[in-house]
């Protein structure tokens, strides 16, 4: 009789480790979304990064221009994200759309930014790319913290055996 009881508890305590533990397959989708947002900001500061070296290095009136045309450029990239995430009924893809079209109107918002700050001009391309590279740590942070509680929330049987009683005194 003890060593049955031994036998339950060992067992017992095998399923929760294995319960507790994340899988690699799990940890590797994880940190494929969350990779894919880093590079997502590593880019947007990059644009930036060559906003700022336009501003140093082109006639102020051609750079005025550059930044419009970049402008629209992202903005019609924010469409064909749309388009596609409509079509496809993709909710992260709408995401990275809405974040896309933020930085089309960053851009927008920079030439006009250009004719006001001439002089600290490089300071706000600077806090523009700062205010990506927190959004995309922040969003970083959440991505993992909510696919780690979803993968974490699918093992527990406490929701199902809920919904059984639940049943179960409604018929009783």
């Amino acid at each position: 009789m003890e060593k049955k009881k031994n036998e339950i508890i060992e067992k017992i305590d095998q399923t929760f480790e294995v319960k507790q533990k994340m899988p690699k397959t799990q940890k590797e989708k994880i940190y494929k979304r969350i990779f894919q947002d880093i590079l997502l900001a590593i880019g947007i500061s990059i644009y930036f990064i060559f906003l700022n070296l336009g501003f140093k290095n082109i006639a102020e009136e051609v750079f005025a221009i550059d930044l419009k045309v970049f402008s629209i450029s992202i903005l019609i990239i924010a469409i064909i994200f749309f388009e596609y995430s409509y079509k496809h009924n993709k909710g992260k893809t709408a995401i990275y759309g809405i974040e896309i079209l933020v930085l089309a109107i960053s851009t927008l918002a920079a030439s006009y930014l250009l004719e006001i700050y001439k002089n600290s001009f490089s300071i706000v391309i600077c806090i523009f790319s700062l205010i990506f590279l927190i959004y995309y740590v922040i969003k970083s942070i959440r991505v993992y913290k909510k696919m780690k509680k979803e993968y974490y929330e699918s093992l527990s049987d406490i929701k199902e055996i809920i919904k059984k009683e639940s049943v179960q005194e409604k018929n009783g």
